[in-house]
C-alpha cells in the first residue's frame, strides 16, 4: 500500500487526504481485486479547533471522499469473493432456498423476521442485483407493511405468487398499534387478493377465511391452499368458486364448510381435512356424496380425514348394495374419528390397491365392542388394501407414549405387486390394556404375526408386559429374531426368555423365542441391591443357559438406569462369544 504526505508551505503541520490512485484506461487491469488505492496519512491538527470554515469544509469533503473511496474498496473486495464466480441462476437458486430457511424457522409472514433475507442484498453491488433480478424471492409475499407489499407485487412482475396470511382475530389484537399502523388491513388484503388471483400459485393462512370471500377465481394456476384456524370459522361459500383447475393440494383444518363448496377437481393429489376442535356432524358428507367425490379424484394419492367422514351409512349398504370405490392411486391414507363404526364402513366402501400408508385412530374407547369392531376393522381394512387376502406381519412396534393410548406399527410382508405397506393403529385404552388388546388380535385371528421378524415394545409402565404374556403373544414365533424393549421389566423379559411362568400358566412349548438372536435394552431399570435379585446377574445367566444354535448373538445397551461400566465389563467377561455394546450412559437411580 502506498503512503503519501502532503505538507503545505510554511504549515507547522502536515495534512493528509486519502485519493485512490486509478490506472489510466491503457494500463488498467481488468480484475476490480488488483485495483490499487493510495491511502494519504497527515499529522494530527494540534489545534483543529482553529480551523475557519473554509477549512472545516474541505476537510468535510476529504472525509466524505474518504468514505467513498472505502466504500469502493469493500465492493470491489466483495466482489472478488469466490462465491461470486457462481452463475447466476446458482446464486438465485442458493438465496430462494435461504428464504425458505427464514420462512420455515420464524413461521410467521406477519413479522419482518420472515423476510430477513433481503439482508443478503446489503453484501455487495453484485449479490443486490441478483436479490433484485430473482423474481422467485419477491414472488412470497410479505403482508407486516403496505409499502413493501406493494413493492413486491411490482418487483415479482409475472412470476406466480405465494401468498401467506395471518389475519388478525380483531382489530385490537396489537399492543401498539403504532407498529402496525403501516400493515394492510383486512380491508387492503380482501381488495388486493382478487387482482393478483390469475398470478396466485399458493394460498396459506392460519385464522379467519372471511378475507377469502372476494377470491372467486378463476384461479388459473392455483396449486396449493392450506387454512388452518382453531375457532372454527365458516369458509366463505364464494371462495374460489369460478374455480382452480389446477388445484393439486387441498389442507382445510379446524374451519366450519359445506361439502358442495370445496373447491375440488380431478387434478387434486392431496385432500386434507381436520375438524378435530369438536365434531361438526350436520357438515359432513353423506355417504353417497362423499363416495361420488372420492370416485372423481382418479390423481388422489394422500387422503387425510378427521372427523369428518360419513355416519348415515351402515355396514350392510357398503357391503351390499354398491362396488367398492377405487382410489386406484391412493398411497397414504389418515382417518381419525370418533365414530367408530364411520371407520369401518370406509374402508369396506373403498379400495386402495397401491395403500402403502394408513393411520388409522379410534378417538373413543371400544370399551366391550372393542372385539366386534377391531375383528370388522382388519376384515375391512384387508379388503381395502389387499383386495381381501390377509398379510403376515414382518414388524410390530407398540408404543405407549400416552397413558390413555396405545399405537400399533404394523409392517406388513411385501407382495409381488406391491412395495411392503404399513399399518398404524391407534386405540384408545382407558380400561383395556395394550396386552389386552394383543390378545385380542391373537386369539381371534385378526392379524398373522407368524412371519414376524422384529418387535418393538415400548410400555408406559414396566410391569406392563408380564412373562406369561411374552411366552403367550411371541414365545412360540418361529422367525422373530430382533426384540427391541424399553422401560420394560427385566425380570420379566428373562423370566419369558427362560420360558419361566407362574402355577397355571401357560408356557411355550419347547425352546422359547427360539430364532431370537439381537436384543437391544433401551432405558431399562436394572436393580442390584441387596434387596432384590440382581438383574444383570439373571440377565448373565439367562443368556449364557440359551442352547447351541439358539444363543443371542447381539446385545446393545443404552441409557439404561443403574447400568454400570462393571456391569458392561461382566458380561462381556463371562459371554466372550456375545457382541455386546453399550453407549455409557450411567444414570442412577438415587431413589431407590
Amino acid at each position: 500500500m502506498t503512503v503519501q504526505c502532503i505538507a503545505p508551505k510554511n504549515s507547522p503541520a502536515s495534512r493528509c487526504r486519502v485519493v485512490p490512485n486509478f490506472h489510466s484506461e491503457a494500463t488498467r487491469p481488468q480484475p476490480p481485486s488488483v485495483r490499487t488505492y493510495t491511502i494519504v496519512s497527515e499529522q494530527k491538527r494540534s489545534t483543529p479547533n482553529l480551523l475557519n470554515a473554509s477549512e472545516r469544509e474541505a476537510l468535510r469533503q476529504r472525509i466524505l471522499q474518504a468514505e467513498k473511496d472505502l466504500r469502493t474498496m469493500k465492493d470491489d473486495y466483495n466482489a472478488s469473493a469466490p462465491v461470486n464466480r457462481l452463475p447466476v441462476e446458482v446464486l438465485s437458486d442458493i438465496f430462494v432456498e435461504t428464504a425458505l430457511i427464514d420462512a420455515w424457522f420464524y413461521n410467521s409472514p406477519s413479522e419482518r423476521e420472515y423476510f430477513s433475507w433481503i439482508h443478503l442484498a446489503h453484501v455487495c453491488r453484485d449479490w443486490r442485483e441478483v436479490v433484485f433480478n430473482c423474481t422467485r424471492l419477491w414472488s412470497r409475499i410479505a403482508f407486516f407493511d403496505k409499502a413493501v407489499t406493494e413493492f413486491m407485487l411490482t418487483q415479482s412482475k409475472d412470476a406466480p405468487l405465494t401468498i401467506e396470511y395471518d389475519p388478525p382475530r380483531s382489530q385490537d389484537d396489537s399492543e401498539d398499534e403504532s407498529a402496525d399502523s403501516n400493515a394492510p388491513d383486512l380491508n387492503y388484503i380482501t381488495l388486493k387478493l382478487p387482482s393478483q388471483a390469475h398470478r396466485i400459485a399458493s394460498i396459506k393462512s392460519f385464522g379467519d377465511p372471511a378475507y377469502l370471500s372476494k377470491l372467486k377465481g378463476p384461479a388459473n394456476i392455483l396449486e396449493k391452499v392450506e387454512l388452518e384456524s382453531n375457532h372454527g370459522e365458516d369458509l366463505p361459500k364464494e371462495f374460489l368458486q369460478k374455480g382452480a383447475p389446477l388445484l393439486k393440494h387441498l389442507k382445510i383444518h379446524r374451519i366450519a364448510f359445506k361439502w358442495s363448496v370445496l373447491p375440488l377437481n380431478s387434478q387434486l393429489t392431496t385432500l386434507d381435512l381436520h375438524n378435530n376442535l369438536s365434531p361438526l356432524p350436520k357438515k359432513r358428507p353423506s355417504s353417497n356424496t362423499f363416495l361420488e367425490t372420492i370416485s372423481s379424484l382418479p390423481l388422489l394419492q394422500t387422503l387425510s380425514l378427521v372427523d369428518y367422514l360419513p355416519q348415515d351409512w351402515t355396514l350392510a349398504m357398503a357391503l351390499t348394495k354398491r362396488a367398492p370405490t377405487i382410489c386406484p392411486e391412493l398411497r397414504f391414507l389418515t382417518l381419525e374419528d370418533s365414530s367408530e363404526y364411520a371407520i369401518n364402513n370406509f374402508l369396506q366402501a373403498v379400495n386402495a390397491p397401491k395403500a402403502i400408508k394408513s393411520d388409522i385412530a379410534f378417538n373413543e374407547s371400544l370399551g366391550e365392542k372393542f372385539v366386534h369392531i377391531l375383528h370388522g376393522f382388519f376384515r375391512a381394512f384387508d379388503k381395502f388394501s389387499n383386495s381381501g387376502k390377509k398379510l403376515g406381519v414382518r414388524k410390530l412396534s407398540v408404543e405407549e407414549w400416552r397413558k390413555d393410548v396405545a399405537t400399533f406399527y404394523f409392517t406388513f410382508v411385501e407382495r409381488i405387486d406391491c412395495p411392503s405397506s404399513k399399518l398404524i393403529l391407534r386405540l384408545r385404552k382407558p380400561t383395556m390394556s395394550t396386552c389386552a388388546y394383543l390378545r385380542g388380535f391373537r386369539e381371534l385371528s385378526l392379524v398373522d404375526l407368524s412371519p414376524l421378524q422384529y418387535l418393538r415394545i415400548c410400555p408406559t409402565f414396566p410391569n406392563s408386559y408380564p412373562a406369561c404374556d411374552w411366552i403367550l403373544l411371541f414365545g412360540e414365533l418361529k422367525e422373530l429374531a430382533t426384540i427391541y424393549v424399553q422401560s420394560t421389566s427385566i425380570q420379566d423379559f428373562c423370566m419369558a426368555l427362560n420360558n419361566e411362568v407362574e402355577e397355571g400358566e401357560t408356557r411355550a412349548q419347547g425352546l422359547a423365542f427360539p430364532c431370537l438372536s439381537a436384543i437391544t435394552l433401551d432405558q431399562v431399570q436394572f436393580w442390584g441391591h441387596p434387596e432384590a435379585p440382581d438383574d444383570v446377574e439373571y440377565l448373565i445367566t439367562t443368556l449364557a443357559s440359551r442352547p447351541e444354535g439358539h444363543r443371542i448373538r447381539k446385545l446393545d445397551i443404552s441409557e439404561c438406569h443403574d447400568f454400570r461400566k462393571s456391569d458392561y465389563q461382566a458380561i462381556k467377561t463371562r459371554l466372550p462369544d456375545l457382541d455386546v455394546t453399550f453407549d455409557g450412559h450411567i444414570h442412577i437411580n438415587i431413589y431407590l
